[in-house]
């Protein structure tokens, strides 16, 4: 896997897929997702959120997985035992989808974690409600 870093994350690279991590705000990342997700990229992106998990930071996920066309069942399983371990500190986790596949894994972890997953077809209401995260999360900081 290649991983290329950026001034506000990274971007990990696989033959199959991509995974494009940004810190939209404190507490809050933004990932993306492109083909096949897997283990070793979820593993990485939960690595990036080690240092607020550390510091009891509230944290917020926007995912936007519109372009995931599959993941490896231990991605999926490796996400749902660190949103089970980190189910207090979680603000949200915003999921956007269109696949029938993703949906339909959202739905089990959900079910396996309590709910704390908000899934989205729509990109336009999924845009906004991050849209105003980050800009709470901005005024948040100005006080």
């Amino acid at each position: 896997m290649d991983r290329e870093t950026r001034a506000d994350g990274f971007i990990l690279r696989t033959q199959h897929g991509s995974a494009e991590v940004r810190r939209l705000a404190r507490g809050i990342l933004g990932v993306r997702y492109e083909g096949l997700a897997t283990d070793e990229m979820g593993s990485e992106v939960r690595a990036a959120l080690r240092e607020w998990v550390d510091a009891n930071v509230r944290i917020t996920l926007f995912v936007d997985a519109s372009g995931l066309r599959a993941y490896e069942p231990a991605y999926r399983k490796g996400w749902t035992e660190w949103l089970s371990q980190q189910k207090r500190q979680l603000d949200g986790v915003h999921i956007l989808f269109r696949s029938k596949l993703v949906e339909l894994g959202i739905g089990i972890v959900n079910a396996l974690i309590g709910g704390v997953i908000s899934a989205y077809s729509d990109p336009a209401l999924f845009e906004r409600t991050q849209r105003l995260a980050v800009s709470r999360a901005a005024a948040d900081a100005r006080q």
